[in-house]
């Protein structure tokens, strides 16, 4: 019976996954491609709302993201330790809903997360298998059938990742210091 509970919450364990995984895994399989990390400083993030939940211990960031059009990246931290005080040693932020909140360092490559966003890339290329992973945050869309065959398919190797919007709002938290690398 043992065995069977370690085995569980160990599969359970691997389901989860971090920014840093995401963003490696899309470095990984996708190390050429022009349009996405490699073009990440253009995109401007123009908005960011913040929205604890702190009985689940959970924090929402949505965003707006600015790169020709506008597009909504979104990622949900989880295991995030809010605090009653201020201390040294956690990160203050202000809510949409106008209230501090005081948090112990979120990490990229520790906390897990789920991602989404609006944008044709995330949706056709990721989507589907970070859905997978459990690190698609909401509804899964059909997964993406060519109507062609002249043209590769979009995502070969069924990697979950993040677009460039996920991206460069990861470095706009990091810079803002609600999170670090």
């Amino acid at each position: 019976m043992k065995l069977i509970r370690g085995k569980r919450i160990y599969e359970q364990l691997l389901l989860e996954t971090t920014f840093a995984e995401l963003e490696n895994q899309t470095l990984r399989t996708f190390p050429n491609t022009p349009n996405r990390h490699n073009a990440v400083n253009p995109v401007q993030i123009t908005q960011i709302k913040l929205t604890p939940s702190v009985d689940a211990g959970e924090l929402l960031v949505e965003a707006v993201a600015k790169g020709g059009q506008n597009y909504q990246p979104k990622m949900l931290f989880e295991g995030v330790e809010y605090q009653e005080e201020d201390a040294p040693d956690n990160i203050t932020f202000t809510a949409s809903n106008g209230d501090e909140y005081h948090v112990a360092p979120i990490s990229l490559k520790q906390n897990n997360v789920k991602v989404f966003c609006t944008c044709l890339d995330f949706y056709y290329r990721f989507a589907t298998w970070n859905a997978n992973d459990k690190s698609l945050l909401g509804t899964a869309p059909p997964p993406y059938i060519r109507k062609t065959q002249t043209r590769p398919p979009v995502n070969p190797s069924k990697t979950p990742g993040v677009c460039k919007h996920l991206l460069k709002l990861a470095t706009e938290l990091v810079t803002s210091k609600i999170v670090k690398e």
